[in-house]
């Protein structure tokens, strides 16, 4: 984390897409902790510390995921891996998805990504991406045919090999953080949500956390129905 965040009181923005705040000025939206309240867009998920929301305006379709620490407890249970003293949970899945984009593996564009302290403690984190086109594999599974779910399989095997090869280590490989659609017959697979990911030197993947990223893979698709060992 950089030092100039780390007694911070007030907003710290860890990434910023030109003309983001003007875009949200247009929509007579008055900054980002009104874009992120409970309140705006519509409801994806809903739980007592963190929810997103699905926001759109003339130009588009974003994804607004808040994450809030409203207690200490919340926050020392963080300390010095999210809250305090370390980067957050939004920062680390900017620079993922600005580290996926950047080596060809795709996905939604990081519109913002903010953090609001106080003394150095972090109280609320808030991550804007763009909607991509597609939807989580756990979403689709139920409605794909046999050859499909063994064709998106396939297809996510292909990008799991292609990410290890790059020397990215995800940690947090599960089926609900795969985004998917079909391209003129052809699954496009992109990877989301990934806070804990790691950076090795590229080549092949024999360490242990690429066999744990497999491994995770495989308990993520077996709860699903795909048959165990399989593909």
């Amino acid at each position: 984390m950089a030092m100039r965040g780390v007694f911070q009181t007030g907003e710290l923005w860890v990434a910023e897409d030109p003309g983001f705040r003007d875009r949200l000025r247009a929509a007579g939206v008055r900054g980002v902790p009104e874009l992120s309240s409970r309140w705006q867009g519509e409801v994806v998920t809903n739980h007592r510390s963190s929810w997103v929301r699905r926001w759109s305006d003339s130009a588009g379709s974003m994804f607004v995921k808040t994450y809030e620490y409203t207690t200490w407890r919340d926050r020392m249970r963080g300390a010095g891996r999210t809250t305090w003293l370390a980067p957050s949970r939004v920062g680390r899945e900017a620079k993922a998805l600005a580290w996926l984009r950047e080596h060809g593996f795709g996905g939604p564009q990081t519109r913002a990504a903010v953090e609001f302290r106080v003394a150095g403690w972090l109280t609320r984190a808030v991550l804007v991406t763009d909607a991509w086109p597609g939807q989580s594999i756990e979403t689709l599974w139920p409605t794909l045919t046999p050859d499909d779910r063994g064709t998106l399989v396939a297809a996510v095997r292909a990008l799991v090999d292609r990410l290890h090869l790059a020397g990215f280590r995800d940690r947090n490989l599960d089926a609900r953080n795969l985004l998917a659609r079909r391209d003129e017959g052809a699954w496009t697979v992109v990877k989301i949500d990934s806070p804990r990911f790691r950076l090795v030197r590229p080549g092949p993947a024999t360490d242990r956390r690429a066999t744990a990223d497999l491994q995770r893979l495989s308990r993520s698709l077996t709860d699903l129905g795909w048959p165990v060992g399989d593909g």
